[in-house]
């Protein structure tokens, strides 16, 4: 693990260096304005993704990384109560109060038990008024320590984005490169394979992931043309697996002679193509999705409506089909300005590229040659409100009926023990691939969340599916049940805590050795943090993970690390 401890410890010193090398000075002049509150009512036409802001699965951390919670930002569609009444009144000539400016760089490290390491650093350099450019550096490592596991489970996760932002009145861009070096052991032997010691010694479980991707955002102001975004991705591991991904979606409109009436047309041009090392020969797979969605939005007596359908091409090298898929497009939402208050309902659907790369994110311990292949939504409909109380509680529920064509479920990969051949580390039944199945899901997501003066909030998040299937056993690692808790309390301008309670119900498993049907325990993952502010620009952390010290599998064969604590320090500062 020569490689990973050089990582780590490049990373630690990075810091470090960071840490020490800068300060900052901020000037607070009270404010002499005092605040009104403000009714703005507005009418707007939405789009399908507005009225699904919070996501249908609350995106719940992996324990096997042991990375933090990844922010998901939500946006509620509803109008803002306004108490506002304009009084004349003689103007009154005051002191414009200097407006604090809160640091955006930083700096932050912390260690803790089984020697994991966080450490990561963010900078943003203006270049002028309109654009900046950003650095973000992120790295998690461990030198592993899980009970009773016959193999290295140590990791290292790093990655470091270089991105430029450029803001102006009818144009704006964000481009992003993101270099990412993952490196993991295939830890999970299954207890009942049947392997001596000097066997297992000979067993080299690590695989790495090297992620290049460049991305970006273009939008504009224009009679047709809107903008769009594009990505071009090149993965690859150390088993000579390579993948590539092109994807371009441009936005048009166009006018009608109709006052107020446009024609939004999303284009969707993408290319997908990997290539797998095989022992008799390289197997290619590759895949074309190009399509529109043509779409328009109208109100009808007081309902929003946005109507369109979408019309895609694939075409899959491998399988050797060139299909037509037809999508219905369809969102009605009706607001109750007066209550803060919003009834919608969709219908939609599309071709999803499931990836070798996306396989991954999810499921860090897939072997090489997976089978990619897109999976159909033939139509993904909800039904629900959503809305806020008192600028302070926010609130959605919805019901969701979801048909899936090819959806891929997570399968291990045969054991290859006593054939005679010298094995790969991921060989042993210790690895996964996919399975494609036909999957319609039954599912319920609630959603409440309310922030007090910005010194304590809360958020809670309960889903709940039931699932037919047919060309498989089981709905393979699919819970029934998945809640999320998550909250803050500010103390003082000094103290401040948070926390994220989450519970996952059981699941279904393959066993690589028996092939019968495993069922995985549910699991509850506690996770707390306490914040000091030493001054203005330190501050100090402690971090608890696993806090319940459950011995979980989120992969059969997989246990994660039991409880965890680290200890850190994050440094603030500004660029002059």
């Amino acid at each position: 693990m020569k490689l990973m401890q050089f990582y780590t410890y490049f990373t630690v010193v990075f810091c470090l260096i960071s840490l020490s090398g800068w300060s900052q000075e901020r000037n607070v002049v009270n404010d002499t304005l005092k605040s009104e509150s403000v009714i703005i009512v507005k009418s707007y036409n939405p789009t399908i993704n507005d009225a699904f802001k919070i996501q249908s699965e609350p995106s719940f951390e992996d324990p096997n990384k042991e990375v933090k919670q990844k922010t998901n930002y939500r946006i509620h569609s509803v109008p803002v109560a306004s108490t506002f009444v304009p009084k004349k009144a003689k103007a009154v000539e005051v002191q414009k109060a200097a407006q604090e400016k809160s640091a955006s760089n930083f700096a932050r490290l912390a260690a803790g038990n089984f020697t994991n390491v966080e450490a990561e650093a963010f900078v943003a350099i203006p270049t002028d008024k309109k654009s900046q450019f950003t650095a973000h550096l992120d790295h998690q490592s461990s030198q592993g320590g899980i009970d009773e596991v016959r193999l290295d489970d140590a990791f290292f996760d790093t990655s470091l984005k270089l991105g430029f932002d450029r803001f102006e009145k009818r144009k704006q861009f964000n481009g992003q490169l993101e270099i990412k070096h993952q490196l993991y052991n295939w830890y999970g032997l299954d207890e009942d394979l049947n392997i001596s010691q000097d066997q297992i010694n000979q067993i080299d479980p690590a695989h790495s992931f090297v992620d290049v991707n460049l991305k970006g955002r273009l939008a504009l102001d224009t009679k047709n043309f809107e903008g769009g975004n594009f990505l071009l991705r090149h993965f690859r591991d150390d088993f000579e697996s390579t993948e590539n991904h092109v994807a371009i979606n441009p936005n048009l409109k166009f006018e009608t002679r109709q006052q107020d009436l446009e024609i939004q047309v999303p284009v969707r041009i993408e290319f997908f193509q990997n290539t797998f090392k095989g022992d008799l020969q390289d197997v290619e797979q590759s895949v074309f999705i190009g399509g529109a969605t043509p779409n328009v939005s109208i109100n009808f007596s007081g309902v929003d409506i946005k109507a369109g359908l979408g019309v895609f091409v694939g075409t899959n090298k491998l399988s050797k089909d060139n299909k037509v898929f037809v999508y219905p497009e369809l969102l009605a939402t009706y607001k109750l300005f007066k209550y803060d208050f919003n009834m919608f309902a969709s219908v939609t659907g599309g071709l999803d590229q499931n990836t070798y790369r996306s396989a991954s994110e999810e499921n860090l311990f897939v072997a090489p040659g997976i089978i990619t292949s897109p999976t159909n939504r033939a139509y993904d409909a909800k039904v629900g409100v959503n809305g806020s109380f008192l600028n302070t509680l926010g609130f959605e529920a919805y019901i969701n009926f979801k048909s899936e064509e090819d959806k891929a479920l997570f399968i291990p990969t045969p054991n290859l023990l006593g054939i005679g051949t010298e094995l790969e580390g991921y060989q042993y039944g210790n690895s996964f691939g996919f399975a494609y199945a036909d999957l319609k899901t039954t599912a319920f997501h609630g959603s409440l969340q309310f922030d007090i003066d910005k010194k304590y909030g809360m958020a809670l998040e309960v889903d709940f599916a039931s699932y037919s299937i047919s060309r498989s056993q089981e709905a393979w690692y699919l819970p029934e049940l998945k809640t999320a808790l998550k909250g803050y309390y500010v103390f003082t301008p000094q103290w401040k805590a948070s926390g994220k309670l989450f519970f996952t119900g059981e699941r279904k498993a393959l066993d690589p050795i028996s092939l019968s049907t495993e069922t995985l325990k549910s699991y509850v993952d506690l996770n707390l943090q306490v914040d000091y502010q030493i001054n203005k620009n330190w501050s100090a952390f402690v971090k608890g993970k696993n806090l319940a010290n459950q011995k979980y599998e989120r992969w059969l064969n997989y246990p994660v690390q039991t409880a965890q604590g680290l200890v850190g320090v994050r440094y603030t500062f500004d660029l002059k």
